[in-house]
This record gives C-alpha cells, sequence and structure tokens, in this order.
C-alpha cells in the first residue's frame, strides 16, 4: 500500500494500494482506502475529493466514525461518463481525510486517473487513453495504454503498429511481461521526420496486441494520426543574368510536407522590360518535388544605337500561405544597331576606296607599258632589217647593258632579241575582320578525392546501405534485403561495417564484412538497438539501446558479448560517437536535447553545449579536437563545430536548407552532412571551415546518414 507523502498531520493515516488508475469512459473503477486513526481520542473523519467532478465520485462511507487506534477501510468508486459527454485523458486528482472535530488532523494522497476512449475485453485487456492524435514533422506525440493479463498463466505481449511508418515509432520496449491478473501502463512514442517523407493528412493505423501464449489471440485497435503541414520552400534563377529574348528558368522546390501552390510574379523598376509570359504564374508542386518556370524578358525601349544596357529586375515567389521569396536577376539589352558598327563602316569604306585606287594605278600603268613593249618590237624588228642595231629605252636611274656583238653567218637571218618588260605587282589589300567572340562553355565540377563514404538511400525502392568513392564517383551496394538497412559505422581500419536493420522486426546492431557480405546479428534483443559507433581501438561498439525502459549508451564487443550500460539515467540518451577524447552523445536529461561528453567507462559525464535550442548527433574529430553536431538555435538544422569543452561554436554550413547529421572523414579535413538543399536529402561534403561545398550523391531519391570507410 502506498502511504501519503504530503500528510499534515501524524494523527490521521490514509493509504492506498496504488496512486495509478485507469477506467473506460462510462464504466467504473472500485479504490479500497485504508484510514487509521493515531490520536489518543476518537473522531469522525470526512472524504473530500479534488479535481474531479463530484458526479464522478461515491463512496460507501463518506463520514467513518473512528476510535482511537483503529483502522478500517472504506471504498471510493470512480465512474466517469461515457465518451461523447466528456474527453479521454488524465485527470490527476486528490483524496483528502479531515477530522471533523479537529481540522488540522489530515491526511491526503495524489492520485493520476486515466479515462481511455477504447478498451479490450478478453485474454488481452487494453484500455488506451485515446485513439486520435496529431503531431507536427520533428516533434513528438505520446499514445499510452493500460495492459491486462486477463489470462491465467504469465504471459509476454508484442506491441506492433501497422498504417505508419516503423521508423516513426519508438517505445521503452515492444514487449510486455506480466504476471496472470497484472496490468501495466506502457507507452509508443510517434516522432515523424522533419521533410516531406512525412505527408501531411490523416493517417488511419492500427496498434497491435499479441499474447506470446496465444498467439492467435490479438487485440486490435484502430487509431488516427493527424501529422500537421508544414510549408518550406525555396527557388532559384537559372541563370541569374540572361541575354536579351534568351529563355531561362525559375526553379520553385517545395520542401514541405503537402502539395504547394505558389505565385510567380516577376518586375523591374519603371517598367523597363518586357517579360514573356506577361501575367503572373501560378504553379502546383507536389511535396517533396520542384518545377520550373520558364520566362524571357525584352526591354520596353530599344535605343537605336550604342553599347548594351543592363536592367535589373525581381521575381518575386508567394506560396498560398503568404510566405515570400525575392529573387534578383539582371537582363542584357541590346542596341539596334551597336556601337562598333559606326567605325566598321568607316574601315569598310576606307578599305573599298583604297582597293579602288590600287586597281586604278595598276591598270593605268599595265596599259603604258603595253604600248611601249608593242613600239619597240616593231622598231628592233625594222632596225634588223636595216643592219642597225636599235637604243633600247632606259629609265630613270637605268644604264646601258654592255653591247652584245651577234655573229651572224652569211646566208642566216638574224634572231631579233626580245625586250621583257617586268610587270609591277600590285599590292595586295588589306581585309578588317571583327576577332571572334569566345563562347563561354560550363566547366564541370570536379568533387575532391576524399575518401569513400558509405550512407543510406531509397533509390531501388527500399531503405538500403550504398558506398561511394568520392573521387571516381563510383557506387557500390552493401545490403539487400527486405528490412530498413541504415546508420553505417566502418571500424577504425575500414575493415568492419556496423549497421542498424529491422530485417528481423525490430531494430537490431548487425556487424558485416566492409563490403556489406555475411552480416550477423551481434545485438539480437527485443528491445531497440541502434546508431553503432566503433572505439578508437576497433575493440568495442557503442551503440543506444532501451532496453532498460529509456534509451541508454551501451557498449559491447564486436561479437556481441561482455555488455556495459554506460549512461543509466532515466532520460533518453542516444546517438553514441566514440573518438580520441571520449564518447559524446545527445540527452534530454536537462529538457531539452544538448550533447554530452563522457570518458569511454561513462564517467564524467558532462554537459557540452548547454543551450536552450535542441543540439543532436554529435560527431568527434579524428584528431579528438573538435565535436560537430546538428542544432536549430538559429532557427533552422544547422551544422555547427565546437571543441570538446564546448568552446568556440561556429555555424560551419549556415543555409536556409535543413543540414544535419555530420560525420568526419578519415584525415579529419572534411565532413559529410545530409542536407535537402537541392529538394531531396542528398549527401553533402564540406571543408572542415565549412568551406568548399559539394554535392556529392546528385541523386533524386533520399540519401541520408553517411559514414566515412
Amino acid at each position: 500500500m502506498t502511504e501519503n507523502a504530503n500528510q499534515e498531520s501524524k494523527n490521521v493515516i490514509l493509504h492506498l494500494e496504488s496512486t495509478e488508475f485507469t477506467v473506460a469512459p462510462g464504466s467504473s473503477i472500485v479504490i479500497p482506502l485504508h484510514i487509521r486513526n493515531n490520536a489518543s481520542q476518537a473522531g469522525k473523519f470526512q472524504l473530500f475529493i479534488d479535481g474531479i467532478p463530484p458526479n464522478w465520485v461515491s463512496s460507501t462511507s463518506p463520514v467513518t466514525d473512528l476510535d482511537a487506534g483503529e483502522e478500517k477501510q472504506i471504498t471510493l468508486i470512480i465512474q466517469p461518463p461515457s465518451i461523447t459527454e466528456t474527453g479521454p485523458g488524465n485527470f490527476p486528482f486528490v483524496i483528502r481525510v479531515v477530522n471533523q472535530q479537529d481540522r488540522t488532523q489530515v491526511a491526503k494522497v495524489e492520485v493520476d486517473l486515466m479515462v481511455g476512449a477504447y478498451e479490450v475485453e478478453g485474454r488481452i485487456g487494453v484500455v488506451m487513453e485515446s485513439t486520435e492524435y496529431s503531431v507536427s514533422p520533428g516533434s513528438s506525440t505520446t499514445i499510452q495504454m493500460l495492459l491486462h493479463n486477463q489470462g491465467l498463466v504469465d504471459d509476454e505481449f508484442r506491441l506492433s503498429v501497422d498504417g505508419i511508418p516503423m521508423s516513426w515509432i519508438s517505445t521503452p520496449s515492444p514487449v510486455t511481461k506480466l504476471a496472470a491478473g497484472e496490468q501495466r501502463k506502457v507507452t509508443m512514442t510517434v516522432i515523424p521526420p522533419v521533410g516531406s517523407s512525412s505527408r501531411a493528412g490523416l493517417y488511419s493505423f492500427k496498434v497491435q496486441v499479441i499474447s506470446a501464449q496465444a498467439p492467435d489471440q490479438i487485440a486490435e485497435i484502430e487509431c488516427k494520426l493527424d501529422v500537421a503541414a508544414i510549408s518550406s520552400f525555396s527557388t532559384e534563377l537559372n541563370p541569374e543574368e540572361i541575354r536579351d529574348g534568351q529563355l531561362a528558368s525559375l526553379v520553385v522546390n517545395n520542401n514541405g510536407n503537402f502539395q504547394g501552390t505558389y505565385t510567380v510574379i516577376f518586375n523591374t523598376e519603371g517598367d523597363t522590360l518586357v517579360f514573356d509570359p506577361p501575367e503572373p504564374q501560378q504553379v502546383q508542386v507536389p511535396a517533396g518535388e520542384s518545377t520550373t518556370v520558364e520566362y524571357s524578358a525584352k526591354p520596353q525601349k530599344r535605343s537605336f544605337i550604342g553599347s548594351a544596357v543592363t536592367y535589373p529586375f525581381t521575381a518575386q515567389v508567394k506560396s498560398s500561405e503568404e510566405d515570400a521569396q525575392i529573387l534578383e536577376g539582371k537582363m542584357i539589352g541590346e542596341p539596334l544597331l551597336p556601337f562598333w558598327v559606326v567605325p566598321f563602316a568607316l574601315v569598310l569604306c576606307l578599305a573599298v576606296i583604297c582597293v579602288s585606287f590600287v586597281v586604278f594605278v595598276f591598270s593605268t600603268r599595265s596599259q603604258a607599258g603595253q604600248a611601249t613593249q608593242t613600239a619597240e618590237v616593231y622598231l628592233t624588228e625594222t632596225a634588223l632589217a636595216a643592219g642597225v642595231q636599235p637604243t633600247p629605252t632606259l629609265e630613270p636611274g637605268e644604264t646601258l647593258p654592255p653591247t652584245e656583238v651577234s655573229t651572224v653567218t652569211p646566208g642566216e637571218t638574224a634572231v631579233p632579241t626580245e625586250t621583257i618588260i617586268p610587270t609591277e605587282t600590285p599590292t595586295p589589300t588589306q581585309v578588317l575582320t571583327e576577332a571572334p567572340t569566345e563562347i563561354p562553355t560550363d566547366t564541370p565540377i570536379v568533387i575532391p578525392n576524399v575518401g569513400r563514404i558509405a550512407y543510406q538511400s531509397n533509390r531501388d525502392g527500399d531503405p538500403e546501405l550504398y558506398i561511394q568513392d568520392t573521387g571516381t564517383g563510383e557506387i557500390g551496394r552493401l545490403t539487400n534485403s527486405l528490412g530498413v538497412d541504415t546508420q553505417p559505422a566502418y571500424s577504425p581500419n575500414g575493415s568492419r561495417l556496423a549497421f542498424m536493420s529491422d530485417r528481423t522486426g525490430n531494430n537490431e546492431i548487425f556487424v558485416a564484412n566492409a563490403d556489406g557480405t555475411n552480416p550477423v546479428n551481434i545485438s539480437n534483443n527485443p528491445a531497440t538497438d541502434q546508431t553503432p559507433s566503433w572505439s578508437p581501438d576497433g575493440q568495442w561498439i557503442a551503440f543506444a539501446t532501451n532496453r532498460d525502459g529509456s534509451l541508454e549508451i551501451y557498449i559491447m564487443r564486436p561479437d556481441g558479448t561482455d555488455l556495459h550500460n554506460l549512461t543509466n539515467d532515466p532520460a533518453d540518451d542516444q546517438t553514441p560517437s566514440w573518438f580520441n577524447s571520449g564518447i559524446a552523445f545527445q540527452s534530454n536529461r536537462d529538457g531539452n536535447q544538448e550533447i554530452y561528453l563522457m570518458n569511454a567507462d561513462g564517467s564524467n559525464q558532462t554537459n557540452l553545449t548547454n543551450h536552450p535550442a535542441n543540439d543532436t548527433w554529435p560527431c568527434g574529430s579524428p584528431n579528438g579536437n573538435r565535436v560537430a553536431f546538428t542544432t536549430d538555435r538559429d532557427g533552422n538544422m544547422e551544422i555547427y563545430s565546437m571543441g570538446v569543452d564546448g568552446s568556440n561554436p561556429v555555424n560551419l554550413t549556415n543555409n536556409s536548407a535543413t543540414d544535419q547529421v555530420p560525420a568526419w572523414s578519415r584525415d579529419g579535413n572534411w565532413i559529410a552532412f545530409i542536407t535537402d538543399r537541392d529538394a531531396n536529402q542528398e549527401i553533402y561534403i564540406m571543408r572542415d571551415n565549412g568551406s568548399e561545398v559539394y554535392n556529392v550523391t546528385n541523386n533524386p531519391a533520399a540519401d541520408i546518414v553517411p559514414a566515412f570507410q
């Protein structure tokens, strides 16, 4: 029995067998109360109930007479009305017993009453607090229920959920052991992830409770989950600078979890540009997808001659929720006649004049030369006929060549000597041409070779593990199962791969060869086991498990032996990262998610972040000097790094997209992470200072949870 911890007098004692009760609407529950008078005189003791409506409560003895030292049991009956009159939920109330003769003699007990919305009778008794729940992506809602073993033997009851992804569900233990007649309250937490995968709307799902002793007996409860809508989108102009009449595009990426409607409007100051299409465009984009609005622009008025003019313009994209983004672009407008046409035309005219002059001179001199040659030939022939040697015509500056004596044999005829007049070679005309314009070409992005990265992807239809070489881009598939394979972690020498998989029906830790072959279940426990991390010497694996009721950080050997609970705290401790400075992990023990650091034996657990925001997914650098982590302290998820003492936190990503789950490269110079800045989740890498950012996966599927080999 439970004794009141806050009773105001030792002269009256109030005992209850329990302080937690569950009842279905319209039914009743009987609570035995034990009242003892420790005073030296008899008294009348009156019963009061505070916190629930009086019409719910009845008692066999509202006023009880007790002699000195006497103890009696009375019965309290609580019967909430039907579900149509009151809503389900938790109803805390207080039971008080007061001595009517001396009101300083008071005893009271605080009680928690859960009024369920649904009750299942039979071998498996189930009372649920509610069957309708609501949640926003990234936050959580808790499903509470009371399990009652109404059989005659001890039994184990397994919880399962059908209709929503199992990755959304977290429970301290999927299996509850109950003795015959025993009842116990159990909880499940639903956490839809942030992103388009958590589609907004109403989900119908079933909670099933299955008996191990009688597997054919299943208690099944129909429930509904309303996932809230989250509006998030990004935009880009491609390209930002366009030419007159060039076809360009505006890309709208819907990063929310429901189909979005967006209005696109192009504007320019003073209406100096005409856009095609001229009217605002309205587009609908499904969750997680993108669409392109094609457009072009021309000047409203174009100058006749001159140089190119730059016209700035804006593109506004507004969602149906009135969120707006404004992009700035430029249009380069050309005049009807470019400025270089005038000098080119003058040069061309001068060239034509010069060519005409040269042709004229050449023609005149050629005609004069031909006349002279004809006269000389005629005179030579005449002179030879008379036996006289003709005198050649000399140009200024020329001299007579030595006279050649022609010897003519009597009876022969002298052959006249041919006079050859050299012709003038005309000067070639220079043709002016414009230098060719170089056409720019796109330079391909070369991703540096920083090693091989393993990650989860659903590119082949279900979540599997892949590995990709950052230098060559070569991709290999590591797993092939019907379950979800995720959270890869390579041993320090890269020869073995640990990962989480639910291929056996619940989340377990597996260890395989580096290429994914020969996977072995090393946790092999009905609880949830997740997020493995190797010790720097490769002799241990840290992981999170809820086998003790809440998530704790455990360590074990790579063969699953030698288990140790390091954190041993009632809060949820998870996502361990083992590096040279210790084991970093996240915990909500201070009311929100914080990054902690502890020694390898679990000692000296220290809060590093100490910030009101949520800080999650720590990853220690190989040299032990820094810790990278995810945080929403800037309003969205970013990658930060800090010293191992929590000092000097630095925002590395600084992007409006969701950036999360960092992983250090083996040399500590690079960090891989998840981002949806390309409208779907991709694996990016960046320098440890946030510079040189590259998209490694670049695939329309969701690629998440990176780890370097």
